[in-house]
């Protein structure tokens, strides 16, 4: 329901209803469709707030470990930070029929793999500079 009076409901889960502030569904990251949630591209705090957590839990891990024992405890976070948003985007656009599960990991690959390949590709290409050759050798054969 969109009224440039007064507060929003939009669905929240099915069935319930929560006000949303701003009115007319002109902020706030909701969109005047009454259901249509958050528009994409729109970061959400609380998840930025994990995330940030997550990344110093693993740094402070590397840079001391001693300090921050069970430093597992950032990476645990990322993964429930992806779940929680691939969950999310299958429960908003769920795949219908095989195309749309074959779409939907197209998407994940496409977002995925390049990041991944530089990773692998500046990983190596400082290894073979900072690493001893000797490590190269036994590496190259097993």
């Amino acid at each position: 329901m969109v009224s440039r009076s007064g507060p929003v409901s939009v669905p929240f889960v099915e069935g319930e209803e929560r006000p949303v502030k701003g009115g007319g569904g002109l902020g706030g990251g909701v969109s005047g469709v009454q259901g249509e949630g958050p528009q994409p591209g729109v970061k959400r705090a609380d998840i930025q707030w994990l995330r940030a957590l997550a990344v110093t839990l693993v740094v402070l891990y590397h840079a001391a470990p001693g300090v921050v024992p069970g430093g597992y405890v950032g990476v645990d976070i990322f993964f429930v930070i992806s779940g929680f948003l691939i969950t999310s985007g299958l429960i908003k656009r769920p795949p219908l029929g095989w195309r749309g599960l074959g779409d939907f990991w197209a998407r994940r690959i496409r977002r995925l793999l390049p990041a991944a390949f530089l990773v692998i590709v500046v990983t190596s290409v400082a290894a073979y500079w900072f690493g001893p050759s000797t490590q190269w050798l036994a590496t190259l054969r097993s």
